[in-house]
């Protein structure tokens, strides 16, 4: 059997294989906090469930184990973790966050049709907590979980009412909470964002449930949030809100992204760090209280089906990478299927392709040996990309 392989140009995979990979990453946590990856998870699936979570800041519910982890590892502020970043936003931040220790967050998202409401339920690590806001001043300088929302994907700004109702037209909530002792449960919080003219408005009746669990340096955030029309303008600010919630249905669209502000110092009230979950390029790294154009993508789907993950053309367990680890190739053991027009690729933790490694068909009961030369040790993953769909298979370079 002929093998064939190529080196391309750097790359990074279409919106489908990142999509596939954020999948596959729902068991890995990325902690690496000293790049800005352009091609950052910016896509998220919240998957369908009639159960109605113990809101408990505990997340052992079933559709929480199906869920997919998503991290929250791009810096914003200072951009790239660098205080000197070329045309990067500023903002005030002069300190660099020092690793794992000092900042680390995921977080999952499900919904709930019957309830109409979407779950969200976020873990962070911080060695520094600085809570105590109080309904004045500035709520940024506290640590914050900030929840960046456009109910449908429209994008465009939404910082000020400037005569049109735009402050409406999607959300930043800044949701501060101060946390009680290892293993108590948190229920107020305040969640503030800009509206008209200026206004600071406290938007807590959106999120009909809320905790917050402490346990040590671990700060776990479970809560269930309402979404709006962005038609209705100023109507969010009223008694009214609720005659303007919009229903939640399979395959709708809206902008998302997390972000958590962090301040490590509690004599001195300011934002020392800012990290989001999606990408922002520098000069908009401090955007999206603003504009809703940088936003990722949330799509609410039905209710988690494994197989629609895991088994394609590809059979579950149809094919076998070995050795693994290894140290300069790798073969795949094809079992059942024959696969026409099959390209297998190799990609780094972070998503981007580093190589192509095949194209072309495979045969059943058939092996493809493939050179790896020159990769640093650590993680990565082999695509194996048909017509249908992608497949990824991770494996370990000694």
């Amino acid at each position: 059997m002929n093998t064939h392989y190529f080196i391309s140009t750097l790359s990074y995979p279409t919106i489908t294989v990142r999509i596939a990979l954020c999948l596959l990453l729902s068991s890995i946590y990325i902690s690496n906090l000293t790049a800005v990856n352009p091609e950052a998870c910016n896509d998220y699936i919240a998957y369908k469930t009639s159960e109605v979570p113990i809101f408990d800041g505990i997340g052992d519910e079933e559709f929480w184990n199906n869920a997919n982890w998503y991290a929250i590892d791009q810096i914003w502020l200072p951009y790239n973790n660098d205080l000197n970043y070329p045309d990067a936003t500023k903002e005030g931040s002069s300190k660099l966050i020092s690793g794992k220790d000092d900042f680390s967050g995921k977080f999952k998202l499900a919904w709930n049709e019957e309830e109409n409401m979407l779950y969200l339920l976020a873990v962070i690590t911080d060695d520094v907590f600085v809570s105590g806001y109080a309904g004045t001043g500035s709520y940024s300088v506290y640590d914050v979980l900030e929840i960046f929302i456009d109910e449908d994907a429209s994008g465009g700004e939404h910082e000020l009412d400037l005569g049109n109702s735009i402050a409406a037209n999607a959300f930043s909530y800044h949701i501060n909470a101060t946390p009680y002792g290892d293993g108590e449960i948190q229920t107020y919080m305040s969640a503030m964002d800009i509206a008209k003219k200026g206004e600071i408005v406290d938007y807590h009746n959106h999120f009909p449930y809320f905790s917050l669990r402490k346990e040590g340096n671990t700060y776990t955030y479970e809560l269930a949030m309402k979404l709006y029309s962005a038609e209705q303008g100023i109507a969010y600010e009223t008694d009214d809100a609720n005659d303007y919630e919009v229903q939640l249905y399979e395959d709708k669209v809206s902008g998302f992204s997390l972000a958590y502000c962090d301040n490590d110092d509690p004599n001195n009230l300011s934002r020392d760090h800012f990290i989001g979950s999606s990408f922002l390029p520098a000069g908009k790294n401090n955007s999206n209280y603003q504009t809703a154009d940088l936003f990722g993508k949330l799509t609410f789907k039905g209710e988690f089906n494994p197989t629609s993950i895991t088994e394609t053309n590809i059979e579950k367990k149809a094919f076998l990478l070995y050795p693994n680890p290894t140290s300069n190739f790798v073969k795949i053991f094809f079992n059942d299927n024959s696969i026409s027009g099959a390209k297998i690729s190799l990609l780094g933790i972070d998503g981007r392709i580093l190589k192509q490694l095949y194209s072309g068909n495979i045969e059943q009961q058939s092996e493809l040996t493939l050179p790896i030369n020159g990769l640093e040790a650590g993680s990565y993953f082999i695509s194996i990309t048909t017509d249908q769909e992608t497949k990824l298979i991770r494996f370990t370079i000694k």
